[in-house]
């Protein structure tokens, strides 16, 4: 994944970067990003299993080890985790929250829900940019 950002120019290469690796092996990361040119970002990394049977699971019930049933057919491929760009809200919080839609085809995160926190975080952010507020660090 070093490879993805140290020889990126912007957001679009290591989208691409990203995606040319077909899967994630490694730990799950929230990665915030953002370039010269002003753009900004999310993605997610994670080795997310999908399954041979009643897929998705949505990490709710401990499942049965004793038989194959349940057994990882392969990791979930990286283009379909979730990256966004540029988002329309103009940013883009992490905060544990839910960061799939309902109607997600991977449960990736599907079981979380929005935490107080994250809800903060928008309440804040959205109305410091309704009210013309500049934010920096």
């Amino acid at each position: 994944m070093t490879k993805a950002f140290s020889t990126a120019k912007n957001l679009h290469d290591v989208k691409a970067s990203l995606r040319s690796l077909g899967e994630w092996r490694g730990a799950s990361l929230n990665v915030v990003l953002a370039d010269n040119s002003g753009n900004i970002g999310y993605t997610l990394t994670s080795s997310s299993p999908i399954r041979k049977h009643e897929y998705p699971h949505m990490g709710s019930r401990v499942l049965d080890g004793t038989t194959s049933y349940y057994d990882w057919v392969k990791l979930v491929p990286i283009q379909f985790l979730p990256f966004v760009m540029n988002p329309k809200k103009g940013y883009y919080a992490t905060a544990n929250q839910r960061i799939v839609p309902e109607n997600s085809r991977f449960d990736i995160g599907a079981s979380l829900t929005n935490t107080a926190r994250a809800l903060r975080i928008d309440e804040v952010l959205s109305g410091g940019i309704k009210q013309g507020k500049k934010f920096n660090t």
